[in-house]
């Protein structure tokens, strides 16, 4: 496009835009409550090594929370029928 433009002799405003493409690593789990099975659950999670957005989907209604460590945590419900969960 800018070749063709300036072959041209036209001069033109490029606009450039950014493809940001997010990537999230969604872990399943029927209940977390148990300290063991919560941290059996989002030990793979941490160790990823990457920087996607973590989701940790549990059954029920649990509301969104975000953990210390960055992890989100919901409920099936509200992952479901939430349009935007995975931005939340």
């Amino acid at each position: 496009m800018l070749s063709s433009a300036i072959e041209k002799g036209k001069s033109q405003v490029l606009s450039h835009c950014a493809v940001v493409m997010t990537t999230h690593t969604i872990q399943s789990a029927f209940s977390i409550e148990d300290p063991q099975k919560r941290k059996q659950e989002i030990t793979p999670l941490l160790k990823s090594g990457d920087f996607f957005k973590k989701i940790v989907v549990t059954s029920g209604n649990a509301k969104p929370h975000v953990d210390e460590q960055g992890i989100t945590y919901m409920g099936i419900i509200p992952f479901l029928l939430n349009k935007d969960s995975l931005d939340l």
